[in-house]
């Protein structure tokens, strides 16, 4: 899961917040007022964190898929387990099959949220039991 959230983040960017005074980043200056937009894909994908060795990232919790200082999620580690449970959960309850290549999947062109367009999946009606 962790894999997932260093390469497709589903939270591309953050709500604006404001820089409570000037400081300056980078050489240019970020005036007490002005908004700031982290860019949380933009941050997990630079290369200069990415050697291109996949087992550079095994294990790596470096992401910032959960955001960080005071305005972090309040429960990553519950919601990794949340995830997990859910995930396996479908794919052994349901036997789900995506119909189209993986590389065919058209992702919504937004700002905040990554997420497919459409998901094409098919799964066996469940069989009763009685």
């Amino acid at each position: 899961m962790d894999e997932v959230l260093w390469r497709s983040t589903p939270t591309i960017n953050t709500l604006p917040r404001f820089a409570r005074q000037d400081v300056m980043l980078d050489g240019k200056l970020i005036a007490a007022g002005d908004p700031l937009v982290l860019g949380i894909h933009a941050a997990n994908t630079d290369p200069r964190m990415d050697t291109g060795d996949p087992w550079d990232h095994v294990g790596s919790r470096a992401h910032v898929s959960f955001g960080t200082g005071p305005h972090a999620c309040p429960a990553p580690r519950t919601a990794r387990v949340i995830a997990r449970i859910a995930i396996e959960t479908i794919l052994r309850r349901l036997d789900v099959v995506l119909r189209i290549p993986a590389a065919d999947v058209t992702w919504d062109r937004t700002l905040w949220i990554r997420q497919p367009v459409s998901l094409p999946v098919t799964f066996p009606s469940p069989v009763d039991s009685a």
